[in-house]
């Protein structure tokens, strides 16, 4: 797990903010589900997942602090006052739209219209700095 993130998990469990953290293969999930939970509580989601919309539900009712994912919560779900972290951002299973919708999770709320948004990433690519740069359009036409 990268220092950052886990610096950011440890400040997390002080201020309790709440996460979406996703990953780009589900064989990740336990890895870095297992890792999360040393210092938040937090579930893991996917599409096969037959307990997901109950672990959502539990994220909506605050019984969770965050959800480590892959993209199946990148559109259609709602939660305000919400960091996202994009581990391996950089990866091919990962589109230009797909990192957009991800950092869309963040900021839907008139409360609390900011967060962060990280992405994790190997090596700097196009792909991850034209996302970036698009969010930053969108962002300057609210």
């Amino acid at each position: 797990m990268p220092y950052r993130l886990k610096k950011l998990l440890q400040q997390y469990a002080v201020t309790k903010q709440r996460f979406l953290i996703f990953v780009p293969e589900i064989a990740d999930i336990p890895y870095v589900l297992n890792w999360v939970v040393r210092y938040v509580a937090a579930e893991a989601v996917f599409a096969a997942d037959e307990q997901r919309v109950s672990k959502v539900q539990a994220m909506r009712e605050h019984q969770i602090q965050g959800l480590v994912t892959t993209t199946i919560l990148e559109r259609g779900v709602t939660f305000p006052n919400l960091d996202v972290v994009i581990l391996g951002a950089d990866e091919a299973s990962y589109s230009e739209a797909a990192l957009i919708q991800m950092a869309g999770r963040c900021g839907r709320s008139k409360d609390f219209p900011t967060g962060l948004v990280l992405c994790v990433v190997t090596e700097k690519t196009h792909k991850v700095h034209r996302a970036a740069k698009e969010i930053r359009r969108l962002n300057r036409m609210r």
